[in-house]
């Protein structure tokens, strides 16, 4: 569980399959459990994107945060 700013995430992954890491869980803000999902892909040796996914009201995953990662 990581908790920052009032908001707490409680997440698992199984493990990397064809350069994809899927985290699965709950995203808990002001007292409400959101279920939450992030989609690790490694596009390089030094690059990954990250995008971070949210139901919506009628059940359906829409991403959120779509970010890119570079080794430096």
């Amino acid at each position: 569980m990581v908790v920052g700013n009032g908001n707490s995430y409680n997440m698992t992954a199984s493990d990397w399959k064809d350069k994809k890491l899927v985290w699965e869980g709950t995203l808990v803000r002001m007292e409400k459990s959101t279920p939450l999902r992030q989609e690790m892909i490694q596009n390089s040796q030094n690059k990954f994107t990250a995008t971070y996914f949210i139901s919506d009201y009628a059940g359906k995953c829409k991403p959120i945060v779509n970010e890119i990662c570079d080794r430096i």
